[in-house]
């Protein structure tokens, strides 16, 4: 299984937990504890930044790497440097 079959699994068990949840909770006739919308914002928020890190630190490194590794040609192709 790769790795983003994984993560939609563990995507599709986490919605029938709460799907699951939401039920025994409409059973029990008991008030379901849902932060307010602005809690919701906030998780929202620190979501998104995060992944948005991760992708900036990516890009990053992979320039990075790539400017090493044109140094390295660089000085591999002038003959007379160190």
């Amino acid at each position: 299984m790769t790795a983003r079959a994984r993560q939609a699994v563990g995507y599709l068990l986490s919605l029938i937990a709460g799907i699951l949840a939401g039920a025994v909770f409409a059973l029990l006739h008991t008030p379901i504890p849902v932060p307010p919308l602005i809690g919701l914002t906030g998780l929202l928020g620190i979501a998104v930044g995060e992944s948005g890190m991760a992708r900036v630190l990516a890009s990053v490194r992979s320039t990075s790497t790539n400017g090493r590794q044109s140094n390295r040609a660089d000085r591999a192709a002038r003959p007379g440097d160190g």
